[in-house]
């Protein structure tokens, strides 16, 4: 009996501790996201075009890229409950003060770059707690569905066009975001009760050198180029194409859920394999880049719209997880500054991105900026090859050391 009522605390502990990640991870996207989904209505609203959608989109993204080191820090020495803690209460406010100040462009975009410190503070806590609180045999599946909240909130983004951005305005869209905070910050407060003190990093003797976090970073920055464009341009690319507003936003919506259903098998997946998970991540690449060619094809026929926005989706979103995973395993050290190192590279993936695809659709129109997302994300497969060579012989040294811990009990 007790044996049983050991593993059904441990079940309901980890239960607790991925619904409070995935949680958090959502709200920190909303804003952003939210933007992407919302943005015909918005800049219908404040009078900016699609170089400012670019810009605001990679305001959010700057900040978060600037503040990731110093975030794995924070995380570090708080602990990642209360580091997610700061940022849920930093998200909540900047989701308020868009549905409730801005009037402008300039007068969004501070509330977008607080947003974004926010978000690097509760994507590097997130990962962090995971990496110290879930078993390394269920870490795939962890932080696959940890990763499934950014496709997630765009779901909500999706679903916010014809449900709450058609019917009582944008604006509303954002409040009841912030009203999601604040019951994710309740849920975060009721999951920390009774847990034990959370371990800190020790040093990062023995883990991945820093030159291969590097590499790493700059594929799977690169990557995020191209699929923070396909979440911040879904909409207003396909409406361009020919489809309804609404059927648009829910497009975005069936692309996120694949993506986020794809995040979630390829943990699972990874959980099961003791190697090649990087060799996926560059498969996913791969595919992606077949989507965005093909919505470089796609003008004038809805059809091939929505089936190259399906198959961007699957390829472009599908491996974030993944990485996440290599990390934690070849960085038992101090998991939340490999993986803040990791995280700059996406985050200014995703203020490039928006920022030149904007720039491309406003001088040479859809086609050229999809054409150009295609070969980013070839380039991206590419790198993250070439950091799986320079992280194989560290996976290896702590698989063996691994194996011989547990032969000697």
């Amino acid at each position: 009996m007790g044996r049983m009522a050991a593993q059904a605390t441990g079940s309901s502990s980890l239960a607790r501790t991925l619904a409070t990640t995935l949680a958090a991870a959502t709200v920190s996207a909303l804003p952003v996201l939210l933007l992407g989904g919302l943005a015909v209505l918005i800049r219908g609203d404040l009078g900016f075009g699609e170089f400012g959608l670019g810009a605001a989109i990679g305001s959010f993204f700057a900040a978060s890229a600037i503040t990731s080191l110093p975030s794995g820090a924070i995380s570090d020495r708080l602990g990642p409950r209360r580091t997610i803690a700061v940022g849920l209460a930093g998200t909540i406010v900047a989701l308020a003060g868009i549905a409730v100040v801005p009037g402008s462009l300039l007068a969004l975009l501070p509330w977008l770059v607080g947003a974004g410190v926010a978000n690097a503070l509760i994507q590097v806590g997130a990962n962090h707690l995971l990496a110290v609180a879930v078993p390394i045999s269920r870490q795939g599946i962890a932080y696959g569905l940890k990763q499934s909240a950014i496709p997630l909130a765009a779901v909500l983004a999706g679903i916010s066009v014809p449900v709450v951005g058609l019917t009582i305005g944008w604006r509303a869209a954002y409040g009841l975001a912030a009203v999601v905070g604040f019951a994710v910050t309740w849920l975060l407060w009721r999951g920390a009760r009774g847990t034990v003190a959370e371990e800190r990093a020790t040093a990062r003797e023995g883990d991945a050198p820093i030159p291969a976090l590097v590499v790493l970073a700059l594929g799977v920055g690169l990557g995020t180029t191209a699929s923070n464009a396909l979440t911040g341009f879904s909409v207003s690319a396909s409406v361009a194409g020919g489809m309804p507003q609404d059927a648009a936003g829910l497009l975005l919506t069936a692309g996120s859920l694949l993506g986020m259903s794809t995040r979630i098998v390829a943990g699972w997946f990874a959980d099961r394999a003791s190697r090649g998970s990087l060799l996926l991540v560059v498969g996913m690449l791969v595919i992606g880049s077949v989507g965005f060619a093909s919505l470089a094809l796609a003008p004038g026929s809805v059809p091939l719209i929505v089936a190259a926005t399906l198959i961007a989706f699957v390829g472009a979103w599908g491996y974030q997880g993944l990485v996440l995973l290599v990390v934690a395993r070849t960085n038992p050290g101090a998991p939340a500054v490999a993986m803040a190192i990791v995280r700059i590279g996406p985050n200014s993936g995703a203020v490039i991105g928006p920022l030149v695809f904007g720039a491309i659709v406003e001088r040479a129109g859809y086609a050229a900026a999809w054409g150009a997302a295609a070969g980013a994300t070839l380039v991206a497969a590419a790198l993250v090859l070439a950091g799986r060579v320079l992280l194989l012989p560290v996976r290896r040294r702590i698989v063996a050391a691994r194996d011989e811990d547990a032969a000697s009990r």
